[in-house]
């Protein structure tokens, strides 16, 4: 894709241009991506060379090891302090941005699609080809409420909630 910069704009407004099916956090200029290789990555639009990479891994054998999964979705909080990731290896994730792992979610019987914040911050919603949507504690790491949807096999797409302090 050949991407022509227009007149005026900054070498940063071309790359999120470009970049527009990522997340991007617009206030602290950060900009989250998720790919195949299981990881995700963060950059500081105002320093493109200083790359955090969020390796995504898995328990096997008594050690971590990469759980060659793709990242599936990625958002972030109302603050822009914590980047959430799915996984195709059924996990969600909580990071920091300086890659910090704070937690890690585990209740999907397979990968998950979707995920969001709610405004306050406290929760997180994941759903994942298993028909499952979650509710999870953000502090503590703790599944809260589980959903199941829809009978045929698919991809569940997170439902909007407008619940005063919710999603």
């Amino acid at each position: 894709m050949r991407m022509e910069p227009n007149a005026g704009s900054t070498e940063k407004d071309n790359i999120v241009r470009l970049l527009q099916a990522f997340v991007f956090f617009q206030f602290q200029d950060l900009l989250a991506s998720g790919s195949g290789d299981s990881t995700a990555r963060i950059w500081n639009m105002d320093n493109t060379q200083n790359e955090i990479v969020l390796k995504h891994c898995i328990h096997r054998g008594g050690q971590e090891v990469p759980s060659n999964k793709d990242v599936t979705s990625l958002d972030w909080n109302s603050a822009g302090s914590l980047l959430a990731t799915g996984s195709y290896d059924g996990f969600a994730r909580i990071w920091s941005t300086s890659g910090k792992l704070e937690r890690t979610l585990g209740q999907h019987k397979g990968p998950i699609f979707a995920l969001k914040w709610n405004k306050s911050g406290n929760y997180i919603l994941s759903a994942g080809v298993d028909r499952t949507t979650i509710i999870w504690d953000a502090q503590t790491g703790e599944h809260k409420q589980q959903f199941a949807f829809h009978s045929a096999p698919g991809i569940v797409l997170l439902p909007t909630l407008r619940l005063d302090g919710s999603f």
